[in-house]
Order: structure tokens, then C-alpha cells, then sequence
């Protein structure tokens, strides 16, 4: 049985593949379009939960997600709202451990053209591209990175963003134990076989592939028994293949930038 780490992958690739399917009939993907999701087909069958999969050695039950922190709060009007640190995208309290001050780093300016960051809560550093905007709150958490293009069309679409860079930073519980008849979740059987490292903790990341009208890339890595995730997804439609090579290689610098302390 699936855990909750593969609803969310699957959700927000399909959001932003099937939204991409409609702003992108236009010819380019950066010129925006408009959402089609007609709520009147959306079901109204009560939600009664996320299955429990005890058998992948999640000892708590799914709940339905809760913000830890207000929702559509917004630094300005015209940007996207600061993260709400979603219960699903964060292992349970506790489950970090705190840094000490003098564990914390300090920050310095970065190359031109970034700026570092700070994720208190998560516990690591990650360089933001100039222009780009982070809905990261300064306790840090769950968070979402956007460049100018998906910055835009998340102000005019809502979450389902089909153009431009999205990248969603995300935390849970490691999961050791495989599930009856569906092995470890995909960024656990990534883990087993590094290919890279987060400072000193080995790591993760591949690329799902092109999809309808995105390509994901994923990156992990786990300390303390909590996987800490990456999902970019960029757009493809209407961009150059050499347009698709820069941004890809974008978010492997990103990637490259997360420094954990």
C-alpha cells in the first residue's frame, strides 16, 4: 500500500502536468493561460482519511493534513502566500532536534546572483537564485521555491503552477520496513544506493523523466531517521531543448546549494 510520501508526489505532479495541459495550448510556456478545473466535477463524497500503512512502518495513522501555520498569508498581494507548514509535508514534532546556537551557521552573502537561506527547523541552508521567490517562514519548515515565471502564474493559477521552475521542500518519518507486496517507497529504494552527499550525509537524486508537459527531478537525503525530499518539477512545453538543459541544470545547482547542519 502506497504511504503518504507517493500521494504527494503524485498530487503535485498531477497538478501541475494536467493544469500545463491547458495553460500551455498556448505556444509558449511562459505566456501564462488560464485554469480549467470546473469545481462542479470535483467529488463531494465526505473525506474519510488516508489509509493506515502500518505494514511500511508507519507507526501513526494518516490524518487528514492541518496547517501549523496561518493559511494565504501573504508578504505582499501580488506574491504567492508564505507557507502553512501542512502536517503531511513535516515529521511529527520532536522528530528534529533543535540546534544548539552555536550549531547554527552563519550567514554570509553568496555568489552574486543567490542569496543563502536558513531552514531553522529542517536544519539546513539552501542558496536561493536572484529573482527566484521562497515561501519559506523564518522558523523555516515545509516550503515551496519558485522562479519568476512559476512566481507569476501561482499569483494568477493558485498551487498548480504549468510553467516555469517549482521546487517543493518537504520532510517525514523514514520508512524501513517495505510493504506487503509493494517493497519501500521510491525515495527509500533511491537511498539505499547514494549517488551524491548533503554535507556530510549521503544522498540522493535522480530524474523521473519528461512527463505531459513537465520533467521531475528528485533529491533526498536522511539524518536522524527523517528523510528530508526535493520535488522540482519544470516546465517543457513551448520551451527549446536548450531552454530545458538551463533549467535543468538550475535545479541541480539548488540542489547542490542545500548544506545540512
Amino acid at each position: 500500500m502506497p504511504n503518504r510520501r507517493a500521494f504527494l508526489f503524485v498530487a503535485i505532479a498531477l497538478g501541475a502536468v494536467v493544469s500545463g495541459l491547458a495553460a500551455w495550448a498556448v505556444a509558449s510556456s511562459q505566456d501564462g493561460g488560464s485554469n480549467f478545473a470546473d469545481p462542479s466535477l470535483i467529488t463531494t463524497v465526505p473525506f474519510t482519511g488516508y489509509p493506515t500503512d502500518v505494514a511500511a512502518g508507519i507507526k501513526t495513522p494518516f490524518a487528514e493534513p492541518t496547517c501549523q501555520a496561518p493559511e494565504d498569508e501573504r508578504p505582499d498581494p501580488n506574491l504567492p502566500p508564505l507557507s502553512c507548514r501542512k502536517s503531511d509535508l513535516e515529521p511529527p514534532p520532536g522528530s528534529i532536534e533543535t540546534a544548539a546556537p552555536e550549531e547554527r551557521p552563519v550567514i554570509t552573502p553568496g555568489p552574486k546572483g543567490e542569496d543563502i537561506r536558513d531552514n531553522v527547523l529542517f536544519r539546513y541552508t539552501y542558496a536561493v537564485p536572484e529573482g527566484w521567490y521562497s515561501n519559506m517562514r523564518p522558523e523555516g519548515g515545509a516550503f515551496v521555491l519558485r522562479n519568476p515565471v512559476a512566481t507569476k502564474q501561482s499569483v494568477e493559477l493558485g498551487d498548480k503552477t504549468p510553467g516555469g521552475i517549482t521546487m517543493y521542500f518537504t520532510a517525514s518519518e523514514l520508512v524501513t520496513t517495505p510493504s506487503v507486496g509493494g517493497g519501500l517507497p521510491a525515495v527509500e529504494e533511491h537511498l539505499l544506493t547514494p549517488n551524491t552527499s548533503f554535507g556530510s550525509f549521503p544522498g540522493v537524486w535522480w530524474d523521473e523523466g519528461p512527463g505531459a508537459g513537465a520533467n521531475a527531478l528528485r533529491a533526498a537525503f536522511t539524518r536522524d531517521g527523517v528523510v528530508f525530499e526535493v520535488i522540482a518539477l519544470t516546465g517543457m512545453l513551448g520551451r527549446t531543448e536548450d531552454e530545458i538543459a538551463a533549467d535543468l541544470a538550475v535545479v541541480h545547482k539548488v540542489f547542490e546549494s542545500i548544506t545540512p547542519y
